[in-house]
């Protein structure tokens, strides 16, 4: 698979997750929780075992799920990636994602990213460089989804400029497709290499500020072995909830005339 491919089916594939969780709001499935760990469960669909051929390069990933409670320091998910350089040296990096939903009205108009909050962005920002904020939000009038991904700075900066509460739609603006940024991640790329962050992240076990999922990844360049960390599998306060299917062998076929079913 060429990685332009892989990008698309991903992303077809979180859309229609976030549309099921819209779709599913009358039950509670439109909450940040729900919905983040529906979007990695679509991913999940995709295999855990990836070849990029154009770009000579072999990923292996698994996601943790927090069990219990927590008010999370690092936000909903860390994304652990270690990056093969040669066949015995590595280097490891991480990235955070806080993820909000939209809210909506009683007759669907929307509201606003009402859950935003500076303090959280702030703390978060203090943490580490690599912090970003999903929005995940549908538009029932077109039919679209939106999992938008804008760095943490940008959205503190328009939060003071009211733009992202109060106006509805228009941050979708300033950032790109939440996976765009995790292919990014997943090649090495966009995460924080220092030591300091990359500890924190392997110490959650004794933590109660813990983000919701992490995605253990490793990256082999030049199609080297891409072996994971094992740290997470010690992680006390974590499960394992992805990773331990089979990847998929080979990719659907498309629907006939070449175009993606509605995600309503």
């Amino acid at each position: 698979m060429i990685y332009n491919e892989w990008l698309i089916q991903a992303n077809s594939a979180m859309n229609m997750a976030v549309a099921r969780s819209y779709n599913a709001m009358h039950i509670g499935g439109w909450s940040e929780n729900f919905i983040t760990t529906s979007v990695l469960e679509s991913l999940d669909t995709r295999g855990e075992e990836i070849v990029w051929d154009d770009l000579q390069q072999r990923i292996v990933w698994e996601g943790y799920k927090l069990t219990g409670t927590a008010e999370t320091e690092y936000g909903d998910i860390a994304v652990l990636v270690r990056v093969w350089l040669t066949s015995d040296v590595f280097v490891d990096g991480v990235a955070f994602y806080e993820a909000k939903r939209q809210y909506f009205n009683a007759d669907g108009s929307i509201k606003g990213f009402l859950s935003v909050k500076s303090e959280q962005l702030a703390r978060l920002r203090e943490v580490t460089h690599a912090s970003n904020v999903i929005f995940y939000d549908v538009d029932q009038g077109k039919s679209q989804v939106h999992i938008g991904c804008v760095p943490n700075i940008f959205v503190d900066e328009l939060m003071r400029q009211k733009l992202v509460k109060e106006a509805g739609r228009i941050i979708h603006r300033y950032g790109k497709p939440f996976v765009y940024s995790l292919g990014e991640n997943l090649r090495g790329f966009s995460v924080d290499f220092s030591q300091k962050v990359v500890e924190d992240v392997k110490g959650f076990a004794n933590s109660t500020d813990a983000p919701l999922v992490i995605i253990n990844a490793a990256v082999g360049k030049m199609n080297l072995e891409p072996k994971l960390s094992e740290h997470c599998s010690l992680l006390k306060n974590y499960e394992k909830v992805w990773g331990a299917s089979p990847a998929v062998a080979e990719d659907p076929a498309p629907p006939p005339g070449g175009n993606e079913p509605s995600p309503f």
